[in-house]
């Protein structure tokens, strides 16, 4: 599946692009990601915790990480599982870091594949709606993390997503266009 996010910050093209590059920092402010080692050559290993209602996944992997300094572009590629549920999951994530307006913009555009038990809410459309959840989140605490003063006054991710709420979101959503297009006010 495809997935594709723009992330406005108000902060210069440049910092963004520091910032980025300090994956450590990087991954304390995407909601249930925990960093793990990471090598020289770009190489990481991490888990992700992520709820939806009762189905609960650890997703444990690595990756690796090629940014272009000249083109303010990076690429991560990743695989994890989920050892006790069996999900899997391999992803190809391209970002770009760009100007817009007095800041600047991240756009993200991810290739993701799902395989288990995590495969079945991905046809449903909720996917989606779950990392447009985690973004908002990522965006929230990169600006907060650019505007900090003390870069360690600003807290870490929790250990665990809890993609219910934007489940939750997601379902009246779509429950509500269903109305609106069944009674015509759509």
């Amino acid at each position: 599946m495809e997935i594709r996010q723009r992330i406005l910050v108000s902060r210069p093209v440049d910092e963004v692009w520091t910032f980025l590059a300090d994956v450590p920092t990087v991954a304390a402010c995407i909601p249930g990601a925990e960093l793990g080692e990471g090598g020289e050559d770009g190489r990481y290993s991490g888990r992700f915790n992520v709820k939806v209602g009762p189905l609960t996944a650890k997703m444990e992997g690595e990756g690796r990480l090629v940014r272009d300094d000249a083109t303010k572009t990076g690429t991560l590629e990743g695989k994890g599982l989920d050892k006790r549920g069996g999900s899997r999951v391999t992803a190809t994530l391209r970002y770009a870091v760009v100007a817009e307006g007095d800041g600047s913009a991240v756009e993200v555009d991810a290739d993701v594949t799902l395989t288990g038990p995590l495969a079945q809410i991905g046809r449903t459309g909720i996917i989606d709606d779950v990392a447009r959840s985690i973004t908002s989140d990522f965006a929230t605490a990169l600006e907060e993390r650019l505007s900090a003063a003390e870069p360690s006054s600003v807290p870490v991710a929790a250990a665990e997503f809890d993609a219910g709420r934007a489940v939750s979101r997601s379902l009246w959503t779509r429950l509500a266009a269903w109305f609106k297009a069944l009674f015509g006010r759509g």
